[in-house]
């Protein structure tokens, strides 16, 4: 992992961690989003522009994902629209459960 990929989350999750965050709100909070049995997304909650839509950024470390943010709606991770959303208090959660999963995924190979 790059020294931009480690600290990545760490720069974010301090400044947000830093305002008056409701613990009703996944701001702040890792994700992983899983379609299929395949991470298909991951990366941070980094705001809520409005009640009940999220914007999240994508990590740029699952294969063929590009960083960005994009907005979406909690109606969207509740009914699973897209697959099943994982959240994580902390970084050292979030890398945990990927390296769970890839270790799962290399024993079903």
């Amino acid at each position: 992992m790059s020294e931009e990929q480690q600290s990545w989350g760490r720069d974010r999750r301090e400044s947000v961690a830093s305002s008056d965050l409701s613990p009703l709100s996944l701001v702040g909070s890792y994700y992983h989003l899983i379609n299929a049995g395949e991470i298909v997304w991951q990366g941070l909650v980094v705001g809520e522009p409005m009640t009940g839509i999220y914007l999240i950024e994508l990590d740029d470390s699952v294969p063929g994902a590009t960083r960005h943010q994009r907005l979406v709606h909690i109606r969207n991770i509740v009914e699973g629209e897209i697959g099943e959303w994982r959240f994580y208090d902390t970084i050292d959660h979030w890398r945990g459960a990927y390296a769970q999963w890839l270790t799962h995924t290399q024993e079903s190979a």
